[in-house]
């Protein structure tokens, strides 16, 4: 038996060892052992969670936003959803977490945990570092007004399957509305009056003018 031989029958009885010693079996598939947890998780006792999410189809591009709060319980408490029109995909991250927070405030939520899928947006908020010359400044400096009212509040990034519900909500508020052109021919004008839609005939609910009997009809579609 050469020297080449030797080496090649003692490397062979050294990886035999390894083997034995940790219950490795070379031939068979390795399978990382790594757990992620990508559920949602409800808020502790007395809190709530509030999940934001931003949809854009472009960068800038046509742009909604949606959210949920939810209790400990996993109950749905309030939910939004609506189209900002055409924007960045941070402005509209941050114009959700903005709405969000807002509505969590206005209707009494004083203990709220907000998850967003958005890192950057988190990071920006979170920051105190200077943004005055940040395109966005004056949305993430509402962000950072409203976080820090008379209340426990707390924003941390979440991964998309976590925000499930929120992205959903945001994904189904491109949806327009529109008056198909009815309002342009109620005041004589061949115009469009707006994009989506002229609110003073679709909500004529939230107008005090006066309008007559042909708004209610084209208002109830």
């Amino acid at each position: 038996m050469d020297f080449s031989q030797i080496q090649t029958a003692i490397s062979q009885c050294f990886w035999q060892i390894d083997f034995q010693d940790f219950n490795f079996q070379p031939n068979a598939p390795y399978i990382p052992n790594i757990v992620c947890d990508y559920a949602w998780h409800p808020p502790p006792e007395g809190w709530v969670k509030l999940n934001v999410d931003g949809s854009c189809l472009g960068n800038p591009g046509d742009a909604s936003a949606g959210g949920l709060l939810r209790d400990a319980s996993s109950n749905w408490l309030l939910g939004f959803g609506f189209n900002i029109g055409e924007t960045s995909v941070l402005a509209t991250e941050l114009i959700g977490i903005s709405f969000g927070l807002q509505l969590a405030w206005l209707n009494g939520f004083h203990r709220v945990i907000v998850e967003s899928g958005c890192l950057k947006a988190v990071k920006l908020i979170n920051n105190e570092e200077n943004i005055f010359f940040h395109p966005l400044a004056a949305l993430i400096q509402d962000c950072r007004r409203l976080m820090k009212m008379d209340w426990h509040c707390c924003l941390s990034h979440v991964y998309g399957e976590q925000n499930f519900c929120a992205d959903s909500l945001a994904k189904q508020s491109h949806v327009k509305i529109g008056d198909l052109g009815l309002a342009a021919i109620q005041q004589g004008s061949q115009s469009a009056h707006s994009v989506i839609g002229t609110l003073e005939f679709m909500a004529r609910e939230s107008y005090e003018w006066d309008y007559n009997k042909l708004v209610d009809v084209y208002s109830s579609w």
